[in-house]
């Protein structure tokens, strides 16, 4: 590829996942709020934003002004020319929504919140520095992955600032860094990533502290 294409793909995928990080604010607001009124929000965005999704591919006017203000930043999956599927938001707001109603509290937030962080510098390492391919990702960005995943892991309270707690998160940040690694193509990964790191922490902190309230996390 010439070098000004690969330098016009980063930034795309700069913009791309600039978009993303503001998937931060799910968890973040989350942290101050229940369940309850999470969902109370969550659901009907997700509901608004699957429609659009329809709406962008079943009608043409709509489908037209859409792609004209977003089609430079979407995947070529999630054009209309493409897969039609689903483009990254739209994931993001159903498996937000999902994780809120399935898992702890505690759980949900850490899991998006390295997911998040995890999947914009593996991307963005991936296209820069990668040079050894593994699939359809590279090990250059995997590592990227893993380091954000760890600053994470390091940068947000824990239940009991046991030192067993940071172990369960590690061990979560190492199944997302390897299921991200693995996934074949990045509309799959944004189901898979975040559901198999909360998983994991789920399972271990019930086997390690069955007794923590997991839900007993943030602003009530």
């Amino acid at each position: 590829m010439p070098l000004q294409n690969v330098e016009d793909d980063i930034r795309t995928e700069l913009v791309r996942k600039l978009v993303h990080l503001t998937a931060f604010l799910i968890p973040a607001i989350y942290y101050f709020v229940d369940r309850r009124f999470a969902l109370s929000v969550l659901i009907p965005l997700t509901a608004v934003a699957v429609f659009l999704e329809w709406a962008r591919y079943s009608t043409e006017g709509f489908g037209r002004w859409f792609n004209k203000w977003l089609g430079p930043i979407l995947r070529k999956k999630e054009r209309p020319e493409g897969a039609r599927t689903f483009h990254a938001a739209v994931w993001t707001l159903i498996v937000s929504t999902v994780m809120v109603g399935l898992f702890p509290k505690y759980v949900t937030i850490f899991s998006l919140t390295v997911w998040i962080f995890g999947d914009g510098t593996a991307a963005l390492v991936g296209r820069r520095l990668g040079r050894h391919r593994i699939g359809d990702r590279t090990l250059q960005g995997s590592l990227g992955f893993l380091l954000a995943a760890l600053l994470v892991v390091a940068a947000t309270p824990r239940l009991g600032n046991g030192l067993g707690e940071y172990v369960i998160c590690i061990a979560a940040a190492v199944v997302g860094t390897v299921v991200e690694l693995l996934s074949r193509d990045p509309i799959e990964d944004n189901l898979s990533v975040p559901l198999s790191i909360a998983g994991t922490v789920w399972i271990l902190y019930f086997l390690v502290y069955p007794a923590l309230k997991l839900n007993d996390f943030g602003f009530h």
